[in-house]
């Protein structure tokens, strides 16, 4: 997702892998794959596409 999506959301693919890498410290998370396993279970996407207004904050503790 550092490229077309980063640039759909009007950030930088530095910005974005500065993010993911955040993302995976507070989730303690291995990879991008267990990232999208918690965004499922989060509620922050689901299988339709259709995302909740859940934050990515509130996947994990320390958010």
């Amino acid at each position: 997702m550092t490229g077309a999506g980063g640039e759909r959301l009007g950030i930088g693919p530095v910005t974005v892998k500065t993010h993911i890498r955040s993302l995976l410290a507070k989730l303690a998370a291995h990879d991008r794959a267990q990232l999208v396993i918690a965004a499922y279970k989060g509620g922050v996407v689901t299988a339709g596409g259709q995302g909740s207004s859940a934050a990515v904050g509130d996947l994990g503790e320390g958010g």
